[in-house]
């Protein structure tokens, strides 16, 4: 069976993030829904990360044109507040974080053997029961990411899918 995009409502996007459901609103306010869910406006998972800035690894840095892992260390610096909330990380399955990634669930599979953190393992032939931190995934991958790139090793870029092509 084909995975497919899940509309969500603030509701949902506030207990599936562990965010305060005003919060949520407030980052959704002005982004058009994706959808409708029993009437009331709604989101993909994806929309909702994004308007969060829990969901764009990259731009940051490439549109300063600086280190993503400077960048990274700056955002941290100047944000430990929100990052560190003393809330429980939501627990999300290696099939939404690859979704809302837009890789392949064998590319973050390999994330994760290659180090990636993660909040509960799972099955590291196929996957099956990871439980990931999205901050988490999107943070190691940018500074992964650069970290290769500068390496110039272009069949480990590859490997991780940091070469603007699904892996396999």
């Amino acid at each position: 069976m084909a995975m497919q995009k899940q509309l969500w409502s603030l509701s949902a996007l506030a207990v599936e993030l562990n965010r305060d459901r005003r919060t949520v609103a407030k980052a959704l306010d002005g982004i058009s829904p994706d959808g409708l869910v029993a009437g009331n406006r709604a989101w993909h998972l994806q929309t909702a990360l994004k308007a969060l800035n829990l969901g764009d690894p990259a731009p940051a840095a490439s549109r300063s044109g600086g280190s993503g892992m400077v960048e990274n260390i700056k955002h941290r610096l100047a944000n430990w507040k929100t990052i560190h909330d003393d809330k429980e990380p939501p627990a999300l399955p290696i099939e939404v974080v690859a979704e809302v990634m837009d890789v392949r669930v064998s590319t973050v599979l390999a994330w994760l053997r290659a180090g990636c953190p993660y909040l509960k393992a799972g099955s590291w032939a196929n996957g099956s029961g990871f439980k990931l931190h999205y901050a988490w995934i999107v943070e190691w991958s940018v500074m992964v990411a650069e970290t290769v790139a500068r390496s110039g090793d272009a069949d480990l870029s590859r490997q991780l899918g940091f070469n603007g092509t699904r892996s396999e």
